[in-house]
């Protein structure tokens, strides 16, 4: 073997190695999009600790007032808050 041929042969495992760095590069953005359209429609859903579940919370502006039942402002009124 003179020295062309091994340059060649070197040449061309190091075509082979480029071409699967961007194959992987690919794979590797399809599951950044992948992860990122997850994280995106992802909700993850607690009970909410305002009104504890009950989308209503008793309010009452003093001592003597009767109060009342107002919507949860933390979770309006839907009972459940998103955690991410």
């Amino acid at each position: 073997m003179n020295i062309d041929e091994v340059v060649n042969l070197l040449q061309k495992e190091l075509n082979e190695i480029e071409d699967k760095i961007k194959k992987l590069k690919t794979k590797e953005t399809e599951v950044k999009n992948t992860i990122k359209t997850l994280r995106e429609n992802l909700q993850i859903t607690v009970q909410c600790d305002k009104c504890s579940g009950e989308g209503m919370y008793f309010h009452r502006s003093c001592a003597e007032d009767e109060g009342d039942f107002k919507v949860c402002p933390k979770c309006y009124g839907k009972k459940r808050i998103k955690v991410i």
